[in-house]
């Protein structure tokens, strides 16, 4: 008998794809029965691996902070004064254009699920699906604003430890 060469991975923790689908074998059980079309399938599991195909797509296209621009130093006058002081105060304070934008920004993560429910139950009329949608996103930005402004939102924890 000849010995088989060892996976690189260890034996104890399963694969990143099987971990993406863990939860897919009730869904497999509700489309043996019926209840789910091959199409609902189809979305749901989907939906459960585009997570797992960011993240490879993130390493396919160089790794996490690979379009970042890197700003350059501000320039330094001879005496060691900065030029331009009104300047340098303006651009410190924040921009509204970009406060609005992270405002309405809500992690995938958290618009996901909800969109996939309204999805999957929606009724017939396009107009109360576009309505339900904004109205649940209108929720979600709202409650990530007294989030912040309470301070419990995760993101500003972890700018306030480093």
């Amino acid at each position: 008998m000849e010995a088989r060469p060892k996976s690189t991975s260890s034996s104890d923790e399963p694969d990143e794809w099987v971990k993406a689908l863990k939860y897919s074998p009730p869904l497999f059980v509700a489309w043996a029965v019926g209840y789910l079309s091959e199409w609902t399938l189809l979305l749901t599991l989907s939906v459960m691996l585009m997570p797992l195909l960011r993240d490879k797509a993130v390493e396919a296209l160089g790794g996490k902070g690979a379009f970042v621009k890197v700003s350059a130093p501000p320039p330094t006058a001879k005496n060691g004064k900065q030029k331009g002081g009104a300047a340098a105060k303006h651009s410190a304070e924040p921009n509204t254009l970009e406060t609005v934008l992270d405002v309405l920004r809500v992690p995938m993560s958290v618009w996901l699920p909800p969109v996939a429910v309204c999805t999957v139950f929606r009724s017939e009329d396009d107009l109360e699906y576009v309505l339900t949608l904004g109205t649940v996103y209108s929720v979600m930005v709202f409650g990530q604003a007294v989030m912040r402004k309470l301070g419990l939102d995760p993101r500003d924890r972890k700018s306030k430890k480093a």
